[in-house]
């Protein structure tokens, strides 16, 4: 039987040594620690990430407004400047690849 043994802090700071912090596991314990801290700050950064996003400046609606217009033949370049967007975005939506929920449903027929 292998009785190696990590020692790990539970307070994950590398330059902690306070005794009360650390904990002798065995390696599957300690793989399944640190995969549990993973997963968790994952988590926590995912959530961050989508707080600080930025609102969208277009809606469903003005996307459906933006397409009527290129469809009426209305530029890429005045879309863009009007929406205070990319050009790029503007290629994007007319392309159909981005906002693609902004779509009407067709049905077959």
């Amino acid at each position: 039987m292998n009785s190696r043994k990590h020692v790990i802090r539970t307070c994950w700071n590398n330059d902690c040594v306070a005794p009360a912090h650390l904990r002798a596991l065995s390696p599957k314990q300690a793989a399944a620690l640190a995969e549990r801290r993973e997963r968790r700050l994952r988590g926590a950064l995912a959530t961050m990430a989508r707080l600080r996003a930025k609102p969208r400046k277009l809606t469903r609606e003005k996307v459906r407004e933006i397409r009527a217009r290129l469809d009426a033949g209305a530029t890429q370049v005045s879309l863009a400047r009007e929406y205070a967007v990319s050009t790029s975005l503007i290629h994007q939506i007319a392309r159909n690849k981005s906002w693609r929920e902004a779509t009407p449903f067709v049905p077959l027929r």
